[in-house]
């Protein structure tokens, strides 16, 4: 494709801080929210000398602004353990995000320059993966992690996957499902969506958490 003149636009929304090259990408988009905690905004990466100097970016509305802080706020608030819904007002910041040349809000741009230590990150989330692997080796879609890879979650086959998201929330551990598979698939294939887990690794996650998630895996699970 890019022989015949296309341009190559990757989609590495959920590995901001994996490290393996992308040398066949004109430009690259990273989503920081889905590893880091910032309120929104995005980072394009242009590569082979596509520059973007020219383009004027308008900052974000007030109106959004105003929404996407009240979601930050109330997220932080149930992360140290407050009863905040917060969930309505992240859903309200979604669907008021501005579409066209718009700047990251400035919250996002500050958090990003100063409050992370991306290698830290990193290797926490590394470690937080081995350790489940280790532990969770028949329930692993992948196994092994790969040196280059920074991990978005553990993700694990589970034949009552359901049920064991409901334990899980139980004791304030949430468990994302990616992907659900909206139309049936011709018969003969498996449909991972019914049964794929994506178990925490996040930097945030204590010891406490990972021994409690795995303990109702192996309690619960039933593999597949």
């Amino acid at each position: 494709l890019k022989d015949r003149g296309a341009i190559i636009i990757q989609d590495a929304s959920q590995a901001l801080l994996s490290t393996f090259g992308r040398p066949l990408a004109d430009f690259i988009i990273h989503s920081p929210r889905k590893t880091l905690g910032v309120p929104g905004g995005g980072v394009l990466v242009t590569q082979a000398g596509l520059g973007l100097q020219e383009v004027e970016l308008a900052p974000p509305p007030v109106s959004y602004l105003e929404s996407a802080s009240h979601a930050y706020l109330a997220r932080s608030r149930f992360d140290r353990g407050v009863q905040d819904e917060f969930y309505p007002s992240f859903q309200a910041s979604e669907s008021n995000q501005p579409c066209g040349l718009f700047a990251m809000d400035p919250l996002s741009l500050g958090l990003l320059n100063g409050a992370f230590d991306p290698d830290a990150i990193a290797e926490r989330r590394k470690l937080n993966y081995r350790v489940l692997a280790a532990a969770l080796a028949d329930f692993a879609l992948f196994g092994v992690l790969e040196r280059d890879v920074v991990p978005l979650g553990f993700p694990v086959l589970l034949r009552n996957r359901d049920e064991v998201q409901r334990k899980l929330a139980d004791e304030s551990i949430f468990c994302p499902i990616h992907w659900p598979q909206a139309t049936p698939l011709p018969t003969g294939f498996q449909s991972l969506s019914a049964v794929l887990l994506t178990l925490v690794v996040d930097q945030r996650a204590s010891s406490g958490g990972l021994e409690r998630t795995i303990e109702i895996v192996l309690r619960e699970g039933r593999p597949l």
